[in-house]
């Protein structure tokens, strides 16, 4: 922990690439979806919009992925609620999440090369996952 008047810790190139990733991938995993399931957004007004807006461009990627990536067709390549986290198309989506945060840690890596650490950023990051 910091003291005060005291220099912030300096984290390693691979500290700093892994909480990137990380937070990337934490962030992703824990936005809402589907829009009906019980969430933070369903409780402020306006936040059904927001879950919709969020959930909409995944209705449309995860299919054409699972068609096209995996070669998975018929019902398995389709977005339908199934109250399960066991199916074709939650495991596309991991893929996708995996895809999207290692593009995100390389660009980010790349734009903010100069940071010594996140510090703050862990704290908020801590909080939003709990």
């Amino acid at each position: 922990m910091e003291t005060p008047g005291t220099q912030p810790a300096h984290w390693s190139l691979a500290l700093r690439i892994a909480f990137r990733f990380s937070f990337c991938y934490l962030v992703l995993y824990n936005l809402p979806d589907p829009p009906g399931r019980i969430n933070i957004l369903n409780a402020i007004p306006g936040g059904n919009f927001l879950a919709n807006w969020y959930a909409k461009p995944w209705h449309l990627l995860i299919p054409w992925v699972a068609t096209h990536t995996f070669a998975v067709t018929g019902r398995a390549a389709t977005y339908f609620p199934t109250g399960s986290g066991d199916t074709t198309k939650d495991y596309v989506q991991e893929f996708l999440f995996l895809t999207i945060s290692a593009l995100a840690t390389v660009i980010w890596s790349v734009a903010d090369r100069k940071r010594e650490n996140y510090q703050t950023l862990y704290k908020w990051l801590h909080l939003f996952v709990r």
